[in-house]
């Protein structure tokens, strides 16, 4: 014990540190125009040493849900706001994780799109809905071209 105390005097610390892995490499996310979207990852600790930290992100419109951690295994919530975002719009970042005796970066990639409905055959867009409807028009007053 005594030369435990006279190591840490000296200032000679020994910890294990934890080995993480995280459940995706790259979070990618679609979200609707005008909607939040909440997700998630894992961090694991491989070497089963606890860890503790805080997580936060670059981007304002990316809320950590689960802004402080502790344990062998912990879930991130988060929330990504695309009030103001439009179609088309794409936001890079990434979540940076401080834990004991580490730094960590996961980023993530969020694409905007609009709501259409979904069907069998894929998305219908407007064009697409437009063109049914005009081909049922067609049908329907006895004109055969389509």
């Amino acid at each position: 014990m005594r030369k435990r105390i006279q190591q840490l005097a000296r200032g000679k610390f020994q910890y294990a540190r934890p080995l993480l892995s995280f459940s995706a490499d790259k979070v990618d996310i679609e979200v609707t125009e005008g909607r939040d979207y909440t997700g998630d990852f894992i961090i694991t600790s491989t070497n089963h040493v606890p860890f503790r930290g805080v997580v936060y992100t670059s981007d304002s419109r990316m809320e950590c849900l689960t802004p402080q951690f502790e344990g062998e295994e912990v879930r991130i919530r988060y929330q990504f706001h695309s009030n103001g975002l439009i179609e088309g719009d794409i936001v890079k970042g990434d979540f940076f994780l401080i834990c004991n005796q580490g730094e960590y970066n996961l980023s993530f990639v969020v694409s905007v799109s609009r709501l259409y409905a979904d069907t069998s055959a894929g998305r219908i867009t407007a064009f697409a809905a437009s063109h049914i409807h005009n081909k049922r028009f067609s049908i329907i007053n006895g004109d055969t071209q389509i």
